[in-house]
């Protein structure tokens, strides 16, 4: 009844019917949006609070039930890991240490005085991102090519196991082609250069630069550095943290502190339902008087219900019936336009809202705003049919 009671109605006020519609789905989007508009402002003054766009890790070997964790054991987990949040890491650096195999280490330490040169290590790193089509360049090859003599790796290079490295120039000078680290030579194809004066402090790296996968997997593993593209939330900085820690010994890695972006939610989200509630009240005086125009058109319509025996509560519980299922649909419409439409463009501008509209708080606005548009119109709706049939007809020749 109440489904074809509605379809003769559209039938014959097409404009109208349309008109509420789009008034309906236009309130649900505002306030969705209002609602992505104001937490990614909190956000963002937040995040100006917080300049840290890193996470780091590191492996620790002078403390009690420490032990040395060995590159095999992290080398396929890392990669997982910075898949699973590429929307969040922008870089990764790894470090660690590897054994110098029959060099000249007096004349290594005859250019500068290294306590890991008389230990017979040397540092060796790694830096990429990671694309669609493998391992590209990280911050450090971005960012230290004019300090580059030689070539820097390829990219068929950096997502394969080719011993090829680049070398500190103080390595360069003493040994230009290659490198013997934990029993693999690798081809020296570029080194760092840097001014000629004062030699003993140009640089504090002395080390060496390889493609991810050509590091000497039983070398020592030291470093894990993420750079971000923003800072992260508390449960983002969990999140990674539980990610390490499930194949990383707890007891032999020390994990940097939490530095990002914290919000106060449940005073965000009380705000926004006051917000919400004021929007649903606008939202809703113009649905009602829409609805209302609606009911006067069909005053024939339900005086003839009454005349037939339809009691006043049941016709008021046809129209209310009419319109909690006009409203559900339009406040579906709406959420499904905005959540596939409209917020895919708008994470293009706003920083936040891929995070914001991960959870379901949101809706509970637009639930928030079919109650009150629900409460308005059936009020109205009950008191209209409350009429007798021959008040109703009397209303309609005046």
């Amino acid at each position: 009844m109440i489904l074809k009671n509605l379809g003769l109605f559209i039938k014959n006020n097409k404009m109208l019917f349309t008109l509420l519609i789009i008034t309906q789905i236009t309130a649900v989007s505002i306030i969705l949006f209002s609602f992505g508009i104001y937490r990614n402002n909190r956000y963002k003054l937040a995040e100006t609070e917080s300049e840290d766009y890193s996470f780091e890790v590191n492996c620790i070997t002078d403390e009690e039930g420490s032990r040395i964790i060995l590159f095999s054991e992290v080398r396929d987990k890392l990669p997982e890991v910075m898949n699973k949040h590429k929307d969040l890491i922008e870089s990764m650096y790894v470090s660690g240490r590897g054994n110098l195999d029959g060099e000249d280490k007096e004349e290594l330490l005859g250019y500068v005085e290294h306590y890991l040169w008389e230990q017979g290590l040397v540092d060796i790193e790694a830096s990429f991102t990671i694309t669609e089509e493998g391992f590209d360049y990280g911050f450090y090859n971005q960012n230290m090519l004019d300090k580059l003599d030689g070539r820097d790796f390829t990219r068929e290079e950096l997502n394969s196991d080719k011993p090829v490295t680049i070398v500190n120039s103080t390595l360069y000078m003493v040994h230009s082609d290659y490198w013997t680290v934990n029993g693999i030579t690798y081809e020296v194809i570029g080194n760092e250069h840097y001014d000629s004066d004062n030699m003993t402090t140009r640089s504090s790296w002395l080390g060496m630069r390889m493609p991810y996968y050509a590091m000497p997997e039983d070398m020592q593993f030291k470093r894990i550095y993420l750079s971000l593209t923003r800072p992260l939330l508390r449960s983002e900085y969990e999140e990674i943290k539980a990610d390490f820690m499930a194949f990383m010994d707890p007891g032999s890695t020390r994990y940097s502190d939490f530095y990002g972006v914290e919000i106060d939610e449940k005073a965000t989200m009380k705000t926004m339902m006051f917000t919400s509630v004021f929007m649903s009240l606008i939202s809703a005086f113009s649905v009602c008087l829409i609805y209302r125009y609606m009911l006067t058109k069909r005053i024939k319509t339900t005086a003839v219900y009454r005349i037939c025996g339809c009691s006043a509560t049941r016709s008021a519980l046809i129209y209310i019936g009419e319109m909690l299922a006009v409203l559900a649909g339009s406040c579906l419409i709406g959420s499904i336009i905005f959540t596939w439409l409209a917020e895919p463009q708008l994470q293009k501008r706003y920083t936040w809202f891929a995070v914001i509209f991960q959870s379901n708080a949101c809706y509970l606005l637009v639930l928030m705003y079919f109650v009150i548009v629900a409460l308005i119109t059936t009020i109205m709706i009950a008191v209209s049919c409350r009429k007798t049939p021959k008040e109703i007809l009397r209303n309609k020749i005046h």
